[in-house]
Formats: structure tokens, C-alpha cells, sequence
């Protein structure tokens, strides 16, 4: 009798060392395998490089080195100076570049988009590096140069000589009132005036671009980017 209440109570703690065990195995392998899954990912790797259906081989680290580069980029374009003949972006207060058009001869302002379009490159009498209150052509990415004509911003065709050109401002110090006329940068803000009787800054309302107050407003304001090639 003694014998088997011994071999019961043998038996029972063998069941409840399988079932401690049990309950072990079944709370930490989810948090080892949470800690491995969250260390592949830091490291750019992932236990689904070879098994995982959702990521892709090699995913993380090659997203994390395309940001790293696009960061590196924009920072090294940013506070450059710009130069005659670059290829510039010009982004409007809504954050949408302003653009030529296919075959039209109206200026746009349509999509926060480094297109082929929204390609400008700036060409300053003399060359050298462009300051405020600078000269300016723009021309289009199929030619012609940016004009005003009244209150109509366009494209005209043919050799700068038979375009109007520009003024590129960088406001004014508000104590003096004096222009300033420091070199533009990529990343400054700029205005562009036209340069007739009536002195109006080109300005952005929605898609259309135009220039109607002879004002630096807030629709006025472009900042010149840099091509991200």
C-alpha cells in the first residue's frame, strides 16, 4: 500500500514537472523569439529573409541605406550656392513646384513633384553665382523662357533675347528697408519680379501662377531647390 501511494505521488510530480516545464517553454519562446525579431530588424535582417512571407530578403537594410543616402542628399544640396546655368525647382507656398506644361504656354503650379516639367534652368547675364537682385532668364524644359505678360505668367519660345527677364529678390532688411543682395542658396526663399513698368511678383493660387501685386507676400514666397540627381 505504501508502495503504490509512493510510485501515485512519483507519478504525479513527473506530470506536474511536465506541466511546469510546459507552461515555461510556452511563455518564453515567444518573448525570445520577439527580442530575435526585433534585433533583425534593427540590424536590417529578418528571420523571414529565407521563410517569412511578408519581407523580402535583405528589405530592411536596403530600406535603411536608401534613406540614409536621400538624407545625405538633401543635406549636401541645401546651403549650396546657386550658380548660372543650374537646374532648379522652384516649390510654391503650397509646396507644389512650378511647372511648364506639354505643348502649353501657361505656367503652373500642379504637384509636390521634382518632374521633368518643373525643371527651370537659371541662366544669369555675365555668369557667376546668383545674388539678389540678379538679372534672371528661366527656361523651360522644352525651351522658351519664362515671361510676364500683364498678369499672365508663360513659356515664350525662341532665344532669351526676345523674352523679358526676371528679378530675383530675397526681401529686405526690415530695420534699413535696404534690398538684400547676399547670394541665393538652395533652401532660400526667393521672389521673382517682373521686370517691366509694372513690377508685380509672379505669386501661386492653387495651380495658377501669376503676377498681380507688386508685394513679397506669403504667396509670393518660392524657395529654390536643387535636383535630387
Amino acid at each position: 500500500m505504501v508502495l503504490l501511494v509512493r510510485r501515485q505521488h512519483f507519478a504525479r510530480g513527473r506530470v506536474d514537472g511536465r506541466c511546469s516545464l510546459g507552461v515555461r517553454a510556452m511563455v518564453l519562446v515567444p518573448i525570445i523569439c520577439m527580442s530575435v525579431t526585433s534585433l533583425n530588424f534593427v540590424l536590417g535582417l529578418s528571420i523571414g529573409d529565407a521563410r517569412h512571407p511578408l519581407v523580402r530578403p535583405g528589405e530592411g537594410a536596403i530600406a535603411m541605406r536608401a534613406a540614409k543616402k536621400k538624407k545625405t542628399a538633401a543635406v549636401s544640396a541645401k546651403g549650396d550656392p546657386v550658380l548660372d546655368g543650374d537646374v532648379v525647382f522652384l516649390r510654391g507656398h503650397l509646396g507644389n513646384y512650378i511647372n511648364a506644361e506639354h505643348g502649353v504656354e501657361f505656367v503652373k503650379s500642379r504637384a509636390p513633384i521634382k518632374a521633368d516639367r518643373a525643371r527651370w534652368i537659371i541662366e544669369k547675364p555675365g555668369g557667376g553665382k546668383i545674388s539678389g537682385q540678379d538679372f534672371i532668364y528661366l527656361r523651360g524644359f522644352q525651351g522658351g523662357y519664362m515671361e510676364v505678360q500683364g498678369d499672365t505668367v508663360r513659356v515664350k519660345p525662341g532665344e532669351r533675347t526676345r523674352s523679358g527677364n526676371l528679378v530675383l529678390t530675397k526681401g529686405s532688411d526690415p530695420k534699413t528697408g535696404d534690398a538684400n543682395k547676399s547670394p541665393v542658396n538652395y533652401g532660400d526663399v526667393i521672389y521673382l519680379r517682373a521686370n517691366g513698368e509694372r513690377q508685380t511678383y509672379l505669386d501661386v493660387e492653387g495651380q495658377d501662377v501669376r503676377a498681380r501685386w507688386s508685394d513679397e507676400g506669403k504667396w509670393q514666397a518660392i524657395t529654390i531647390e536643387k535636383s535630387d540627381e
